[in-house]
C-alpha cells in the first residue's frame, strides 16, 4: 500500500510527520505523491483561524479524490467531535502524538516506538541538508491568546539520550544544519528534575555541537530565559549560530500583562536586546509580534512601532490577533476591529521592510557563507547563518549549484528582504533578478 502525507503548520508538526513517515518506511511501506497514493495522511494545524481554514480546505481537497483519508494532529485534538460530525468522508481522526494508533488502524506492526527507544531514520520533508530537532512536547505557559497547552498538553522534555541518538543519525545522513525547536526551547529539561549536566538546553547544546553539524540554530527561546551563560555558550561555540528567535509578542508592558506573559517578561524588552547585543555584537535577533490584541490602543501600538524603529531587530514577523475560542483573550473586552488590525499590521511590516532594506545595503560588497536550499536552472536560492529556512531572508545566486552546497557569495544587491550575490570565484554579473520576497512576511 502506498501513502502520501501532507504536513501543515509549524516545524514541530513537521517533525511529527517525518517520524510517522520514517516508521511507515521502516515497516516496508512506500511514501509517494498524492496521485499515486492509496491513503492520504494529513497532519493539521489549528493555531490560528487561518491555519484552521487551511487545514479544513486541505481535508476537503483530499476527500474529493475518493481515496482513503486519515486526519491527525492539532485540528482533531481540538475539534474531534465536530470533525467527525461534519466530515464523515474522512476514514479516521487522530489527535496529537497518536502515531501508534495510526499504525494500528492501518494494520501495521512497528517494533519501533519513537517515544520509548532509539528513533528510526526520519523521512525529511524538507531538503536533506537541514533538519529540525524537537526537544520537547507541549507547553506550561499560559498566554491568554494561545490554545497550544489545551491542544498539546503540558511541557514534556524528551530524554537527552534519545535526542543525541536522533541527532547523530541526522548527522550521519548528511544533515548540515540542525534547528532546535519546541514550544519553549529554553525550558528544556526543567521538568526532568535531574542534576545531569546534559538535561538542560545548554548541556544538550554542548553535546550536539560535537556531532559534526556546520550550523546549530535555536528557535522559540523565551525572553526571560535568555541567560548570560546561554549567550556565553553561543559566543564560544563556533557552530552554534549567533541567531536567536525570541517571540516577544509586544513591547508594551500593559499589553504583555493582558497577554498573560510571565511577570519576569513584563519589562521593557529593550533591556533584553541591549544585553544580548552587548554579549553577541554580531547576533541576529528574530522576533514575532501580535498586532491588535484586545484593548490595544493607538498609543500602545505606536509604542510597538517605536520599539521596532529604535532596536532595528534584524528579523521581524507579525500576526494579526486571532480570536481563538476557549482562550481568555477571546472573551476580553476591547476587541480591535479587523480592519484596524490589518491597517496596523501593514504599518508595522512596512516599517520593518525599510529596516531590512537598510540592513541589506550594509551587506553589499561583503562575502558571506551561504547554504544553498534550492536551485532552478542557473538560479540558486540559499541562506546565510543569519536566516532560518522558509521564514527569513534569502540570498539569490546566479550559478549552477546544488541543494546542500556551502559557497562563498559576494553580495552585489539588496532588496527589501533578500540579497543578490555572485559566487566569489566568479566575476560579478549584472543582477536583474526580480524581488522574490516582495510580499510581507507574517511568520
Amino acid at each position: 500500500m502506498k501513502y502520501s502525507l501532507i504536513s501543515l503548520g509549524c516545524p514541530k508538526n513537521q517533525v511529527d510527520s517525518e517520524n510517522l513517515l520514517g516508521r511507515l518506511g521502516f515497516s516496508g511501506h512506500d511514501f509517494t505523491d498524492l496521485e499515486e497514493a492509496d491513503v492520504i495522511l494529513i497532519n493539521t494545524c489549528s493555531f490560528i483561524e487561518s491555519a484552521k481554514a487551511e487545514s479544513v480546505e486541505t481535508i476537503l481537497d483530499a476527500v474529493s479524490t475518493g481515496k482513503r483519508v486519515l486526519v491527525m494532529g492539532c485540528l482533531p485534538a481540538r475539534y474531534m467531535r465536530e470533525l467527525k460530525q461534519d466530515l464523515p468522508e474522512v476514514e479516521a481522526f487522530f489527535g496529537v502524538g497518536e502515531e501508534e494508533r495510526i499504525l494500528q488502524h492501518l494494520g501495521i506492526e512497528s517494533p519501533v516506538s519513537y517515544q520509548s527507544c532509539l528513533p528510526v531514520n526520519r523521512s525529511l520533508l524538507n531538503p536533506s541538508h537541514y533538519a529540525y530537532l524537537k526537544v520537547a512536547e507541549g507547553c506550561d505557559n499560559r498566554c491568554t491568546y494561545c490554545a497550544i497547552p489545551s491542544i498539546r498538553g503540558p511541557y514534556i522534555s524528551r530524554a537527552p539520550d534519545l535526542l543525541v541518538a536522533e541527532a547523530e543519525k541526522l548527522a550521519k545522513n548528511g544533515v548540515k544544519e540542525l534547528i532546535i525547536v519546541a514550544q519553549d526551547t529554553t525550558a528544556y529539561g526543567k521538568d526532568l528534575r535531574s542534576s545531569r549536566p546534559d538535561q538542560n538546553l545548554e548541556g544538550l547544546l554542548r553535546i550536539l555541537s560535537t556531532l559534526g553539524f556546520r550550523w546549530i540554530r535555536i528557535m522559540y527561546a523565551y525572553p526571560d530565559a535568555i541567560t548570560e551563560s546561554l549567550l556565553d555558550l553561543i559566543r564560544s561555540t563556533k557552530n552554534i549560530c549567533t541567531y536567536l528567535d525570541i517571540p516577544l509578542q509586544h513591547s508594551e508592558p500593559s499589553v504583555l500583562l493582558r497577554m498573560g506573559r510571565r511577570r519576569s517578561e513584563v519589562v521593557d524588552p529593550r533591556h533584553l536586546v541591549e544585553k544580548i547585543r552587548g554579549m553577541l555584537p554580531d547576533v541576529v535577533i528574530r522576533s514575532s509580534f501580535i498586532v491588535g490584541f484586545p484593548g490595544e490602543t493607538e498609543k500602545e501600538f505606536e509604542g510597538l512601532l517605536d520599539f521596532i524603529q529604535e532596536t532595528e531587530l534584524e528579523r521581524v514577523g507579525a500576526f494579526m490577533f486571532s480570536k481563538e475560542e476557549g482562550t481568555p483573550a477571546a472573551a476580553m473586552t476591547g476587541q480591535v476591529p479587523e480592519g484596524l488590525i490589518k491597517e496596523r499590521l501593514d504599518r508595522l511590516m512596512g516599517l520593518q521592510a525599510e529596516i531590512s532594506y537598510k540592513r541589506g545595503l550594509k551587506s553589499v560588497g561583503s562575502v558571506q557563507d551561504v547554504l544553498i536550499d534550492e536551485c532552478d536552472g542557473n538560479t540558486a536560492i540559499g541562506r546565510t547563518s543569519a536566516d532560518a529556512p522558509e521564514i527569513d531572508c534569502n540570498v539569490i545566486v546566479r550559478s549552477n549549484l546544488s541543494p546542500g552546497d556551502f559557497v562563498k557569495v559576494r553580495i552585489t544587491e539588496a532588496q527589501d528582504y533578500d540579497l543578490i550575490g555572485s559566487l566569489e570565484v566568479e566575476s560579478q554579473q549584472e543582477t536583474g533578478i526580480p524581488n522574490m520576497r516582495k510580499k510581507l512576511r507574517h511568520a
